[in-house]
């Protein structure tokens, strides 16, 4: 149960970490309503969307987001807030 803990506490972190900045999100293309988040690639290597908010990266401005936001086309990309 201590590791269930710890990756708890770990998430609510990374969450709390993303308050205030930005992240890319997309249409989900195999579950219509859902979005996927733009993965941290530090957190996780195995793919690059995630359906988890807390693996998310978070972008401190718009701009640098937008840098990112360029190169994608599938899906509805856009720019999220997190408050």
């Amino acid at each position: 149960m201590e590791k269930n803990e710890y990756l708890k506490e770990q998430r609510a972190k990374r969450v709390a970490a993303l308050t205030g900045k930005c992240v890319i999100i997309a249409d989900s293309p195999k579950h219509p309503g859902h979005v996927m988040y733009l993965q941290d690639q530090s957190i996780c290597s195995k793919g690059f969307w995630t359906s988890f908010l807390a693996n998310a990266k978070g972008f401190g401005t718009e701009e640098e987001a937008g840098c990112v936001l360029a190169k994608l086309k599938y899906n509805h990309p856009r720019i999220m807030w997190i408050s």
